[in-house]
This record gives C-alpha cells, structure tokens and sequence, in this order.
C-alpha cells in the first residue's frame, strides 16, 4: 500500500484483518507511514507495529541490501532494472522514478524472502503495484522453486488518468490476477488489456463491516436538515459542488446546513468558496475523522451527499446506505452500482449543481421516497457489500495463487 493505516483508507485495514487468518496469515507492507493523526485506535495501532514501512529503512542498510543482492546474481538484479527502465521511454524523470521503485523493490523483496512470502499483492495500480510488479520478478530470479507471484486491486479512477505512465497494460500482463472493485473499473481494465487476459480480471467489491455501520433511519427531519459528505477534499471529488447547491437552496427558502468530513489539498478553497457564497457559517469543515466518529455523523445526518466527478465505487455511499441515511450522489463510474436513482438513492449528472439541489430538496419533502431508498439501500449493501463475503472471496484467490 501507500500510507498503511489511513483514516481515509479504513477499508483497507478492515480487509486485511478480515482476510489474516491461521491458515493465510497477511504481512503489511506500506511505502510510507501513517501521517498524523492517522493512527488513533487500539486496531491501527496493532497493524502499524507489525506494517513494514518501505521509506523508514536507513539510507546505508538500502544500500546494504541493494548491493548483496547484487552480488547474488548481477546479470538477473540488473537485468530486472534495465527491463523496467526501457519502459521509460527515454523520460528521464520516468526513469528516475523507476530507479526509485527498483530500490524499494528491492527492499520489499528482501523483507519478503526473510518472512517465508512468495506472493504480493498491491492495493491500488500506481506506485504499490509498480514496486510489487519488480519485487517479484527479483524473487523469481534470486530463488529457487516455483516463481513468485504477485496481483493487484484498482479502486478508483486515478489509474485511469495516465494509463501509459502507469503501464496498466504491463502489469495485468505480468500480474497473476486482477481485482476491479465495480463492474465499470473491471470493464475498464478490459479496454486496457488484451481479451487473452481477461480471464485474469476479478469483479470483488470493497466490503463493510455492517455492525459498524449499523441500520439506524432517520425519520424525522432535523431543524435544520443537515446534509453530510464525507471524503478526501480533492478536486476530483467535486465539494465545490456541494457548496453551490447548499447555496442554491438556501436562496429558494430550504433551510439547511451542510457537514464537510475529510481532508486534502482543496482544503483551503473550499472555505474560501463558502465565504465568497455567504454560506460559512451554515457549513462546517470537521477535518479528517476515524471511522468511530464517522459512523456517528450518519447517525445524525439526514441526507448523504457525494458531488464526485470521477469514482471506483465510493465507499463512503455504502456507509451512508448502510445506515440509513438517503444518498444523492453523481451518476459517475461504479456509482450506478449501489445508488439507483429513485429506488436506493438519487443520482445526478456530473458537474450541476442545480439538480443535486433539486435531488435534496426532493427528498427532504418527500418521507415516502426516503423510506423507501433508506430500506433498498441498506439492502444493496447487505447483498453486495458485506466485508465478510467480499473478504472471503479476495482470500480464496489469495490462497489459490499464495
């Protein structure tokens, strides 16, 4: 992974430790370690203490490493750096980037060689899949035995924005199998691959823990109605959006306040937003949270809103769904998937503001129509999104290729 635990990764600690058992036992490897504030329960604590961090190793046992296993077998190490560094295309930034990865390659394998692991698999298509990709073409060529494998899980649309700098083509090539976490990243794994690898690609969604996220619908509307969104503050997930549409309702006579959890770059513009739209102090921006405390704002939420320009499939909607809570949400990748517009939810197009108003001040006047998504969604999520069923089919590919 990336950065391993993340508040705004919860799914990702929930798999692993529902996919570890006795008879697979999973080894956490992170690039990077936690920021701050990542790490504030007893569970994360526990997965931080047995996660080997990639960028934590001291600069000389890097190179300790990098040389002995060059002394092994030169021709094979150097050979895997060259193969990745034609990949490059003579970018000398993109090859300096893969000499990058070569080295943290390097020291994932060596972790992996002294923990008896003969398989990696990678949470996302970008830089984890890149160093798992090298970190096994090193194992097969320094050891004996069958080769070591390796797999690899796209989640979101990012992979989809640079596709030849991320050289998807190659890794599903090279990778033993693929998980798309909705039927649209599945099928657009399909348009990067040939049809000879399809059989490689794995439609699993990304679980829940629906204790967590207990069925608890609001019936009654607060005074005013608050309306939640909960996600990385990135210009991809389109808050600004939200904004314009509190702003439009509260210029039609609707009564409503809007809460912002989550982080990130678009941080500061979007307070500028609500103060240059007069609507800052009927918006609060909570920050990042941990799960605990986002189970609490569904709780209290009356309406679930995901303004999103590009999604995988959003974890967040399944939370809002599996609580309770009726989600307006844009019509945009793997959304369709959980939200169907008037049965479980109310989508929208992308990018109009004015319909996601039109969505919320409809479902705030209507108790019928919010009962009746509140039941289908929380169904949705209970038949494709229970983390015990979505673990156990990662973990029976896991032990059929591990």
């Amino acid at each position: 992974m990336t950065h391993y635990p993340r508040h705004s990764q919860t799914f990702l600690i929930d798999e692993v430790r529902a996919v570890n058992g006795p008879d697979l036992e999973i080894l956490p490897i992170a690039l990077n370690p936690p920021g701050p504030g990542d790490v504030t329960s007893a569970a994360e604590r526990h997965e931080t203490a047995r996660t080997f961090y990639v960028k934590d190793v001291p600069r000389f046992r890097a190179m300790r490493v990098v040389t002995s296993m060059v002394r092994r077998d030169p021709l094979g190490v150097l050979g895997v750096l060259a193969r990745s560094l034609r990949a490059s295309r003579a970018d000398m930034r993109d090859a300096l980037w893969r000499v990058f990865y070569f080295v943290e390659a390097v020291l994932v394998w060596d972790h992996c060689e002294r923990n008896g692991c003969r398989h990696l698999h990678a949470q996302f298509g970008t830089a984890p899949a890149a160093v798992s990709m090298l970190a096994a073409e090193l194992g097969s060529r320094l050891t004996t035995g069958r080769p070591v494998t390796w797999s690899y899980s796209v989640h979101g649309y990012t992979e989809f924005t640079a596709e030849d700098t991320y050289d998807i083509v190659r890794k599903t090539r090279s990778a033993a199998f693929v998980v798309g976490v909705s039927d649209y990243t599945r099928s657009q794994l399909m348009r990067l691959s040939s049809p000879r690898d399809w059989g490689k690609l794995h439609r699993i969604h990304c679980g829940i823990d629906l204790e967590r996220f207990a069925f608890c619908p609001r019936r009654e509307l607060h005074t005013p109605p608050t309306i939640l969104t909960v996600g990385r503050l990135s210009p991809e997930k389109g808050q600004f959006g939200l904004l314009d549409g509190v702003a439009a309702l509260l210029e039609r006579g609707v009564d409503v306040r809007a809460k912002v959890v989550g982080d990130g770059p678009s941080g500061p513009a979007l307070h500028e937003r609500a103060r240059d739209l007069g609507i800052e102090d009927r918006v609060r921006f909570t920050g990042a949270l941990p799960a605990t405390d986002v189970a609490v704002e569904l709780r209290d939420a009356d309406v679930f809103c995901l303004p999103s320009f590009a999604e995988g499939i959003p974890v967040s909607v399944m939370e809002a769904l599996a609580t309770g809570v009726p989600v307006v949400a844009t019509a945009v990748g793997g959304v369709p998937e959980l939200v169907e517009s008037g049965v479980s939810g109310c989508t929208v197009p992308a990018g109009r503001p004015d319909l996601l108003a039109d969505a919320i001040e409809g479902l705030l006047a209507d108790p019928e129509l919010r009962a009746r998504v509140q039941q289908e969604g929380r169904r949705r999520v209970e038949a494709g999104h229970d983390l015990r069923d979505t673990a156990a089919q990662v973990r029976e590919l896991l032990l059929e290729h591990a």
